[in-house]
């Protein structure tokens, strides 16, 4: 089971998110969205992706503020199957995008 993390860089970006996106991208980085999971910062899940076949994938994580802003990214392409330990995707600031009319504390009226 590949297992993976994120963090942000720099830790301040951490300071205006409230909500992250989780992807599992076919291909890498670049390619189709094969699932994806949202949550509050901090929160735990409890949902695990469905085991991958063998091939490459891009693990892709994002950050949005209270304002519905997609203001931070990462994305790591991994090999599957892999005997590396957990997989870190750093989070870097980017130029923020809303994608919702309709913004509450971070969720878009229609999530």
């Amino acid at each position: 089971m590949l297992e993976w993390q994120y963090r942000f860089a720099p830790v301040s970006l951490r300071d205006d998110a409230v909500l992250v996106e989780a992807r599992v991208l076919a291909g890498g980085c670049g390619g189709a969205e094969l699932s994806a999971y949202r949550f509050a910062l901090g929160e735990r899940t409890g949902t695990e992706p469905a085991p991958l076949d063998e091939g490459t994938y891009g693990l892709s994580v994002r950050a949005r503020d209270r304002s519905c802003a997609w203001f931070a990214e990462g994305c790591v392409a991994v090999q599957v199957p892999s005997d590396e330990g957990a997989v870190t995707v750093v989070l870097e600031a980017r130029t923020p995008e809303v994608d919702c009319l309709s913004c509450v504390d971070g969720r878009c009226a229609d999530e």
